[in-house]
């Protein structure tokens, strides 16, 4: 039944008297008559809004469905990039079905990692188990209320003319009231926003899509979406691109990529677009300021790039938390993905205002999906992690690469052998993605730890090569001879003549001394270390032993003087002296080879006893000391019988007082050496 309406103008017209007949009359100027089943507004023009409450209409649990009642995603993805999902689609009707009371499924993660595109999958493979089945964008609870409103208005048309609120109100008690509907909720801000919907309703299913991760105990089964595996992520860029050409070095873009289905997709598009091959568009996603992921595909409606598709999240999070996950986020864009110890970020360093504040800082990152936790261990995407470091650049400040240093710093600090060894991957990161931008020179002699690293575990020539680009770096900005570009030059020396390179070394080493010795002094531990290493390569031709020599001797009395005769330099230049002694006397003949080889075994039996006082008989360095000796010594008294300079050394080193002689004999050598004060 359609109502009728009537606006009053003073005097009744004949057709008002017959309205007047029906009952439905208007008197006065710009009055309004209502009746019958009028549903809507009615708007005086007084500013004056009428909302007519509806007459004989049906109760929602009166009305069934109309067949084959079907609404999906308004921008459906396309059919054939969704085979990638296929197992996580099979496991959604068992979760479905889990519990008791409202049967929800929440598919969480972040963004772009195929949450809707999952969803629309299942729905698409159960068009024939539902009805009706109802997609609705859930980003905001008004954008929940009109979707209801539309299913209210589809399933009973004399609806049409309701307000929303109404309409909306009419849907969601047909919900309750009946049973065999799926309603998608898309993009849901967070479990607040449905908790009372899905709660009420509690005869159908409810799939869920949300970036929130957390807090949907008791609303719905959360499940959390992962990236996809490098074979699957593979295999998805082959489905968009088929031209095989384009495909080289599809595998290591893929990994690039993070396994991110909605950067593989854009990656296909940008190829196939562009005619550009996997290898290129690698090459130009790690070149700073290409902007790359911002790119979107020409001639569609504007979808999500990549670098987009975060950014209502980041929003929400600073218009509702405050700066600091923000803060959090742009430190650790510039450490390495995952396993990042979570007591690196420390309220002392962030500038937060306790350890509580920078805890919930983080649980908010990790509910809302940019962040996830395994144990004490946080892990972002490396995409997210570039976009964060790309818009830094971007304000043209190195704040938070340099609070990123600084935070790094501290947790290296504080941290143990084991504890470091955790951090080398984050230290290498931070280099790699700018490297030292500050004069700090305990920042430098953190980035040297992470080079020996690297030639403990490959070789020293990747040493050599970090470690030639940051003094790169460093040196325009700071200077040759700044504290903090002086350990770099010693390390790179260090690693060269470690990596067999003499060429131009000496001349390196000198002009670093010069320096050293003018900024630091001469006994300085860093100035000790560099002439050391000058020495070693001094003492690898045996024609240059006696400046080896000099200046060994002139490096272990230092040390012995301002560091003990523990530290590692005066134990390391008198090791020296011993094999320097040793080359000698293999050399040399009879008596100089019998006063050298005395000389080697009374250096190596002060490094020995030395080593075992101040680090202790169990100490690495002890046992290594130890084993090298017996490794000499006992190649010499295999020969002792043969030769009579052995069989005099055996003799006169034997028992305490032959350790005795040889301690006199050292002592006495070098008064030679001794520099005057």
């Amino acid at each position: 039944m359609t109502g009728s309406l009537n606006e009053g103008s003073g005097t009744p017209r004949a057709s008002e008297k017959t309205a007047s007949a029906r009952g439905v009359v208007a008197w006065g100027e710009r009055s309004i008559a209502v009746g019958g089943n009028f549903l809507g507004t009615a708007i005086t023009g007084d500013n004056v809004t009428i909302h007519h409450p509806p007459g004989e209409l049906k109760r929602a649990d009166q009305v069934d469905s109309p067949k084959g009642v079907v609404r999906l995603r308004a921008t459906p993805s396309a059919g054939s990039l969704l085979i990638s999902r296929d197992e996580q689609v099979g496991r959604v009707p068992a979760r479905l079905k889990r519990g008791s009371g409202a049967r929800a499924l929440a598919i969480t993660g972040l963004g772009g990692i195929g949450k809707s595109t999952l969803a629309e999958q299942y729905v698409s493979s159960r068009l024939r188990r539902y009805n009706p089945i109802w997609w609705i964008d859930a980003e905001t609870p008004a954008q929940i209320s009109h979707g209801l409103a539309e299913l209210g208005r589809r399933l009973y048309p004399d609806l049409a003319h309701a307000a929303d609120a109404h309409a909306a109100e009419w849907g969601r008690n047909w919900l309750a009231a009946h049973k065999g509907w799926l309603v998608v909720l898309d993009n849901v801000r967070g479990p607040g926003d449905v908790a009372e919907l899905i709660t009420a309703c509690r005869n159908g299913r409810f799939l869920v899509t949300s970036r929130h991760t957390t807090d949907w105990e008791g609303i719905a089964t959360p499940t959390q979406l992962g990236v996809l595996p490098l074979h699957k992520a593979t295999a998805m860029l082959r489905l968009r691109v088929r031209d095989e050409i384009l495909l080289d070095d599809a595998g290591a873009l893929c990994q690039a990529l993070g396994g991110l289905p909605l950067a593989i997709d854009l990656a296909g598009r940008y190829l196939m677009q562009n005619h550009v091959s996997a290898a290129t568009y690698l090459q130009r996603l790690s070149q700073p300021g290409a902007n790359i992921l911002a790119w979107r595909q020409a001639g569609e409606e504007p979808g999500p790039a990549v670098a987009t598709v975060w950014d209502a999240t980041l929003d929400r999070i600073a218009s509702h938390h405050g700066q600091l996950p923000g803060r959090i986020l742009g430190v650790v864009s510039w450490y390495a993905p995952g396993d990042l110890p979570a007591d690196v970020l420390r309220y002392e360093d962030l500038g937060a205002e306790d350890q509580a504040a920078v805890d919930e800082a983080i649980g908010r990152l990790v509910a809302y999906g940019l962040m996830a936790r395994s144990g004490d261990a946080l892990h972002v995407h490396s995409l997210l992690q570039a976009i964060t470091r790309e818009r830094g650049d971007e304000t043209g400040s190195n704040s938070l690469r340099e609070l990123a240093g600084r935070v790094l710093l501290s947790a290296w600090k504080a941290a143990d052998r084991s504890q470091r060894s955790r951090l080398l991957p984050h230290v290498a990161a931070h280099i790699h993605h700018g490297g030292p931008c500050s004069g700090d020179a305990e920042y430098a002699w953190m980035v040297i730890h992470y080079t020996e690293h690297m030639d403990r575990v490959g070789t020293a020539d990747d040493q050599v090569r970090v470690l030639a680009s940051i003094l790169d770096e460093t040196v325009p900005l700071l200077g040759a001879d700044h504290r903090a570009v002086l350990p770099y030059r010693l390390a790179l020396a260090d690693a060269q003549a470690r990596a067999g390179s003499t060429s131009d070394i000496t001349s390196q080493l000198e002009d670093l001394i010069a320096d050293q010795t003018r900024v630091l002094g001469p006994n300085h531990c860093e100035t000790l270390w560099s002439t050391l290493t000058l020495a070693k390569i001094y003492q690898r031709n045996t024609s240059h032993l006696h400046q080896a020599i000099t200046l060994l001797h002139r490096v272990a009395a230092d040390a012995h003087r301002t560091l003990g005769p523990g530290d590692w330099t005066t134990l390391t230049a008198r090791w020296e002296l011993a094999d320097c002694y040793a080359s000698l006397a293999d050399a040399a003949t009879s008596p100089k080879a019998y006063t050298s080889l005395l000389l080697a075994l009374a250096y190596y039996r002060v490094v020995l006893s030395d080593a075992a006082q101040t680090l202790g008989h169990d100490d690495p360095l002890t046992y290594a000391y130890t084993h090298r000796f017996m490794e000499f010594w006992g190649g010499r008294k295999l020969v002792a019988l043969d030769d009579p300079i052995c069989r005099r050394v055996l003799a006169f080193s034997q028992g305490a007082a032959g350790g005795k002689r040889l301690d006199r004999i050292r002592r006495a050598h070098e008064l030679r050496y001794r520099r005057p004060r």
